[in-house]
C-alpha cells in the first residue's frame, strides 16, 4: 500500500500514545489499516487483542474487510464505542443487576410505555412531557415525579436500558476488576477513530481500560457533536484530559485526496488549523455560488448529494427535486429497511422472545407475532461459547427481516448491539442518483457533487463553521453553494 511520508510515520510510529490529526479526505483509512497491521505484525499484539473502534458499522465493516484484505486470515474486532458498551453490558449485566440479554429502548418503545404508564396510572401529563422526562433531571410535578418512578421500575424488570445509559453502565461494569481484565484482554492495543467526537464518558473508557497501545485519529475542524456531549477541545489537549506515563505523539496529515483544489480553495478558509493542507488531485473541478436550482442539477447524475442544515429543510428540498421528476431518495427514518412492516413486525419478535415472561415488550406484539414468539420460545434455539442466541436457529424458525438485513451477523447478541445504536450513515442504502440528507448525516460520506444548502437563519458559533466545513469537503469534483433557504 503506497502511503505518503506523515501516513508512513503515523502507521510505523512506536509510540504507545499516539495521536494523528487527520483532515476531510486525508487517506484515513488506509492510515487506519497499516497502523493495525504495523500493531500485529510488528509490535507483536495478537489480532485478538486489537480493537478498532469507528464512528458507524458501515465504516467498521470497510475497516475489517481491508484489514483482512492486508492480512489474510487474520481478522480484528472493528465497532462502534456505543454497540461496544452494549456487549459489554449483555456480557456483564449481573454486576448491574439486571438479567440478559439486555434490551435498549428505542423511539418507539419509549413512546409506547409512555402511553401506556399515562393511561394505566392515570397520569396528568402529555406523552410529549412525558418522553422528555426520560432524559429530564428535573421534574415539576408529583405526576411527573411518579412517571420516572414507574418508568424506571419497568426498565428494571425488563432488563431494559435506555441508548443513553450505555456509555455510564459499561463504565460501572469496568470499575469491576474480574469485568476490566477480561475486557482489556481483548483490547490491549485500541485504534480510535473519530475521536474528536468522544464525550467525556468515552474518554474514561480509554483511562479505564488503559491498552498497552492507544492510536487516537480526529480532526478538530470536523467536530460537530459538542452539542450532544462531544469534547472536542479534550483531542486538542489530550495530554491534559488523558494523560499517558510516556506522553503523546503527534502526527498531522496534510494532504487531500479526495477533492480538486478548486473545492479545497474554498473550505480551507473555514479551518483554523489546516491552512497547509495540499491538494494530491491536479485536475479540474469546480465551486459554485447560486440562489436558485438550475434545472440540470436534477438530470442524469450518478452520485449526487444535497445537504441541509435541519431535516425540515431536507424534506423541503426532497420533496421539490421529488416534483421535479428528479431520481431522489432522502435519508431518514423512511428509508430506513428495519422501518419496514416485515423488518419492524421481526423486530418486535425477538425483542418479545428475549425478553422475560410477562414483560412489556410481550403486550408489544399483534395475535399473529405472539404467535411466532411461542414457536421461538418452545425451541431450544442454539447458543454460542458466551450464550448467545445464533442468528440462524431464528431465521430457521420465524424467517428472516428481509434480504441481506442480518449479513455480517452471527449471534442474536451482536446484531442487537448495533441494531440499538446504528447511526444515519448505516441506512443510506438507496441506489437513487440524488441523496438529500442533513450536514450531520453526510459526516464520514462523500460524493462526486455535493450541493450544500446555506442555513437561512445560520448561527454564527464555531461548531457552525466546523458543521459547513464538513459539509462543503465532502465534494470530490463539484461544489455548489445554494443561498436561497428552501423548506419554509
Amino acid at each position: 500500500m503506497n502511503l505518503n511520508t506523515e501516513q508512513i510515520e503515523a502507521a510505523t510510529s512506536e509510540a504507545r500514545s499516539l495521536r494523528v490529526i487527520a483532515p476531510p479526505g486525508s487517506g484515513k483509512t488506509a492510515l487506519l489499516v497499516e497502523r493495525i497491521r504495523h500493531l500485529v505484525t510488528k509490535c507483536g499484539f495478537s489480532p485478538l487483542e486489537v480493537m478498532a473502534v469507528t464512528f458507524t458499522r458501515k465504516a467498521a465493516l470497510e475497516l475489517q474487510a481491508r484489514v483482512e484484505a492486508a492480512m489474510p486470515g487474520k481478522r480484528v474486532k472493528a465497532t462502534t464505542i456505543h454497540s461496544w458498551s452494549y456487549s459489554i453490558i449483555d456480557r456483564f449485566a449481573e454486576i448491574l443487576g439486571i438479567g440478559r440479554p439486555v434490551c435498549v429502548l428505542d423511539e418507539d418503545d419509549v413512546e409506547f410505555i409512555a402511553k401506556s404508564l399515562i393511561e394505566e396510572r392515570g397520569l396528568k401529563i402529555t406523552s410529549k412531557r412525558a418522553r422528555e422526562l426520560v432524559s429530564a433531571v428535573v421534574c415539576r410535578s408529583l405526576d411527573e415525579m411518579r412517571f420516572i418512578e414507574y418508568f424506571r421500575a419497568i426498565l428494571k424488570t425488563n432488563n431494559a436500558l435506555l441508548y443513553d445509559d450505555l456509555l455510564r453502565c459499561a463504565l460501572v461494569i469496568l470499575r469491576n476488576p474480574r469485568a476490566l481484565e477480561i475486557v482489556r484482554s481483548r483490547a490491549r492495543a485500541i485504534v480510535w477513530d473519530e475521536f474528536q467526537d468522544s464525550s467525556m464518558e468515552e474518554l474514561e473508557i480509554a483511562d479505564r481500560l488503559s491498552p498497552d497501545s492507544l492510536t487516537i485519529v480526529g480532526d478538530p475542524e470536523q467536530a460537530i457533536y459538542e452539542w450532544r456531549g462531544a469534547c472536542p477541545q479534550a483531542f486538542l489537549d489530550i495530554e491534559k484530559h488523558l494523560p499517558r506515563d510516556e506522553g503523546w505523539q503527534t502526527v498531522r496529515l496534510v494532504k487531500n485526496y479526495r477533492s480538486c483544489p478548486e473545492i479545497i480553495a474554498a473550505y480551507k478558509p473555514l479551518s483554523k488549523i489546516h491552512e497547509n493542507m495540499e491538494a494530491v488531485r491536479t485536475d479540474r473541478g469546480s465551486y459554485t455560488r447560486m440562489t436558485s436550482l438550475d434545472s440540470s442539477l436534477l438530470g442524469f447524475v450518478t452520485n449526487r448529494a444535497f445537504l441541509a442544515r435541519t431535516n425540515h429543510e431536507a424534506e423541503g428540498i426532497y420533496q421539490h427535486l421529488l416534483g421535479a421528476g428528479a431520481d431522489v431518495a432522502i435519508l431518514g427514518k423512511r428509508t430506513d429497511p428495519w422501518r419496514g412492516r416485515e423488518a419492524a413486525s421481526w423486530v418486535r419478535v425477538v425483542k418479545a422472545h428475549l425478553s422475560p415472561r410477562g414483560s412489556i415488550w410481550r403486550r408489544y406484539v399483534s395475535t399473529e407475532e405472539a404467535a411466532r414468539v411461542e414457536a421461538l420460545d418452545s425451541q431450544d434455539t442454539a447458543k454460542d461459547d458466551r450464550g448467545s442466541v445464533l442468528l440462524s436457529t431464528v431465521v430457521a424458525l420465524i424467517g428472516s427481516p428481509g434480504e441481506s438485513l442480518l449479513d455480517g451477523f452471527s449471534t442474536v447478541s451482536e446484531w442487537y448491539g448495533w441494531y440499538v445504536t446504528k447511526r444515519a450513515q448505516d441506512l443510506l442504502t438507496s441506489e437513487a442518483a440524488i441523496q438529500v440528507l442533513t450536514m450531520h448525516s453526510a459526516k464520514g460520506l462523500e460524493w462526486d457533487d455535493v450541493i450544500v444548502v446555506e442555513p437561512m437563519y445560520p448561527k454564527k458559533t464555531d461548531e457552525e463553521r466546523r458543521l459547513m466545513f464538513v459539509a462543503m469537503s465532502r465534494a470530490r469534483n463539484k461544489l455548489f453553494i445554494y443561498t436561497k433557504g428552501v423548506g419554509k
